[in-house]
């Protein structure tokens, strides 16, 4: 999910179904976070796995990242009303 607050990004990133993340993912996460760093905005993580979060705390990204447990409120009612606000990649297989 993506704001926009006066240009500035708002993105949350819903972690909940992954189960297992490497230093791929690790590293696309911290791109993106980067990204919308430098434009002003913000990128929140959604996880609860206990592993994934274990991940987050040995690589210290849990520090760099703000991370909950679940969607704020506003993010889910916003994301109830729209079938997908975004195109979402299909995988081949």
């Amino acid at each position: 999910m993506c704001r926009r607050r006066a240009g500035r990004p708002q993105l949350v990133v819903d972690l909940r179904s992954v189960t297992f993340i490497d230093c791929g993912g690790l590293a696309a996460l911290c791109r993106a976070r980067r990204r919308a760093l430098s434009r002003g905005g913000s990128l929140r993580l959604v996880v609860d796995d206990p592993r994934v979060l274990r991940i987050l705390r040995l690589t210290h990204l849990s520090r760099a990242f703000e991370v909950r447990d679940s969607l704020p409120a506003t993010s889910a009612m916003t994301m109830k009303g729209l079938s997908q606000p975004f195109p979402v990649a299909q995988s081949a297989g």
